[in-house]
C-alpha cells in the first residue's frame, strides 16, 4: 500500500473559504470598534474641558469665561474681585492662543490632543451647537452662556465625533 500524506486541494479550498467568511465578519466589527473609541476618547476631552471649567469656577467664585483665552483675573477683575497674581489665577482655560493644543499659562492639561485628526484643532469656542463636519472630527466646543463682559453664567460642551456629533452635552454643574 502506497500512502501519501497531506491535503487535498478540496480540503484546502474549504479552509481557505472559512478564513475569508471569518475576515468578511471581524473587519467591520474592528473598524466600528475604532471608531467607538475615538467617540469615547472625544467624550473624554469633553469631560476635561468640563472639569476644568469647573475649576475656573471655583476660582471666579462661581463665573465661567465668556472665551477660551479669558484668564482667571480677568474674569475677577469685570467682576469687581481682587485680582492675585500667583498660580491657577494667571491661567486661561486653553492658553493665549485657543485651538490645536493648549499654550503655557493655561488650565487644561499639556497632553491634551484630538483624538481622530491630530493635527486639528483639539478645542474651540462657539456661538451655536456645530454641524458635524469631517474636517473638525474630534474638536470639543464650548457654547458660553449668559455672558455679560469676561465672564459667562454657565457652558454647554459638545464634541465632533467620527461620523456625527457626540450626544452627551455637558452643562455647566452637572
Amino acid at each position: 500500500m502506497n500512502r501519501k500524506y497531506g491535503f487535498t486541494l478540496v480540503e484546502l479550498l474549504i479552509v481557505i473559504v472559512i478564513i475569508g467568511i471569518l475576515a468578511v465578519i471581524s473587519i467591520p466589527n474592528f473598524i466600528s470598534m475604532v471608531s467607538r473609541a475615538k467617540d469615547a476618547s472625544v467624550k473624554g476631552n469633553m469631560h476635561i474641558v468640563q472639569v476644568t471649567l469647573e475649576s475656573f469656577s471655583t476660582l471666579t467664585e462661581g463665573y465661567y469665561p465668556s472665551r477660551l483665552d479669558i484668564t482667571v483675573n480677568q474674569v475677577r477683575q469685570s467682576l469687581n474681585y481682587g485680582t492675585i497674581s500667583t498660580g491657577d489665577y494667571t491661567k486661561s482655560i486653553a492658553g493665549i492662543d485657543p485651538g490645536t493644543v493648549p499654550s503655557s499659562p493655561c488650565l487644561l492639561p499639556n497632553n491634551f490632543r484630538n483624538p481622530i485628526r491630530p493635527p486639528n484643532f483639539s478645542f474651540s469656542s462657539t456661538s451655536s451647537r456645530p454641524s458635524w463636519n469631517s474636517n473638525l472630527a474630534g474638536c470639543v466646543f464650548v457654547k458660553e452662556t449668559g455672558v455679560n463682559g469676561s465672564a459667562a453664567m454657565g457652558f454647554v460642551i459638545y464634541g465632533m465625533g467620527t461620523r456625527n456629533i457626540i450626544a452627551d452635552t455637558l452643562i455647566h454643574g452637572k
